[in-house]
């Protein structure tokens, strides 16, 4: 069974492979040009499992199981599928007014010094326009005019995340957000939804990371459109990707920085949902392991087989009733809320 073209973080994969219960080794052989075979062994396995990695053009990822133990193969793959893949929406264009000079450097050279990434700069009447290829080879391309307009162009994968991010920092809330809601289409201004987040979350949204209130918004947007899909992922992606981030501000706030192996290191080494002994030790706070644990354990159940099933294999698993996928979205809200007034006290 061959997992197609899919968008994965690269620099997730070998973390993933480890982080399996059940592993005991792992060595990679190179196979030629953007082709790697993984052989991965695992505790009571008879035989190595093997699993080819072909890393294509626009950053995505095709993953052919092979070997004699096609089970385990199959069975690995699909784990580092769940754990490493990137949400991707279509191949959309927004803009945003007001990005100054300055922050337009800066931005340029985190994408280079940062995400490794090349720019490439042309000049073009009344500004210029930088194509950026990422460390995967998925490409953006942002037009900035002397105005202060900018534009990104290009498929949302890692890439394009890490330039909204990245913009989070010097835009307002409400520009940001509204850029998301244009990407998805809804017609759905950020006041509305920026008022309906607040009053959801009475307590936590005032000290909410700019970026998470950005991460999250197109979830509570898509979740008002009264439309029939065959599948509703895309409302829960944006919600678990915000909660995800919020984990991660959880560990930050007690000095742990989430690199880029994940949170594994940080947990259980048998009750992987959980923080294990050294890092409750870390952590120092009961209350904020508590709530670690929560979110992340819901974190985990949602994310583990969530996919969307454009060009995903058919066994994989997908929201196909909107009811569900709400309801993800309103869970997410409603553990960081219960997590931020648990660690406050309230």
């Amino acid at each position: 069974m061959t997992y197609t073209n899919i968008a994965l973080d690269r620099s997730l994969i070998e973390n993933a492979l480890r982080s399996h219960p059940e592993f005991e080794t792992l060595r990679i052989v190179d196979a030629g040009k953007n082709c790697q075979n993984i052989f991965i062994q695992l505790k009571g396995e008879p035989t190595e499992a093997l699993i080819r990695f072909f890393f294509k053009d626009k950053g995505r990822t095709t993953l052919l199981p092979q070997g004699a133990n096609l089970a385990l193969s199959n069975k690995l793959a699909g784990h580092v599928v769940e754990n490493c893949q990137i949400t991707v929406a279509s191949r959309e264009s927004f803009s945003i007014r007001n990005l100054n000079a300055e922050n337009m450097d800066l931005l340029l050279e985190y994408l280079v010094t940062e995400c490794h990434a090349t720019v490439t700069t042309s000049e073009i009447p009344y500004g210029q326009k930088h194509k950026v290829i990422g460390c995967q080879g998925d490409d953006v391309t942002l037009t900035y005019y002397d105005k202060g307009t900018f534009m990104i162009q290009g498929s949302p994968v890692l890439l394009h995340n890490q330039v909204i991010e990245f913009l989070c920092e010097f835009l307002e809330l409400r520009d940001i957000v509204q850029s998301q809601l244009n990407l998805v289409k809804t017609g759905i201004k950020a006041e509305e939804i920026l008022g309906e987040m607040s009053a959801t979350l009475p307590y936590s949204f005032d000290e909410l990371d700019a970026k998470i209130k950005a991460i999250i918004s197109p979830s509570l947007a898509l979740v008002k459109l009264d439309i029939e899909l065959t599948d509703y992922t895309v409302f829960a992606f944006p919600a678990l990707r915000g909660l995800e981030g919020y984990v991660k501000g959880l560990f930050a706030s007690k000095g742990i920085v989430i690199g880029k192996q994940g949170f594994a290191p940080h947990l259980h080494e048998v009750y992987h949902a959980t923080l294990s002994e050294e890092a409750r030790e870390k952590i120092d706070c009961e209350k904020t392991c508590t709530a670690i644990n929560q979110c992340y354990g819901y974190y985990k159940d949602q994310r583990h087989g969530l996919f969307h099933a454009n060009g995903i294999l058919a066994n994989t698993r997908v929201l196909t009733d909107r009811a569900e996928a709400v309801n993800v979205v309103n869970d997410v809200l409603l553990r960081i809320e219960q997590s931020h007034t648990l660690i406050r006290g309230l």
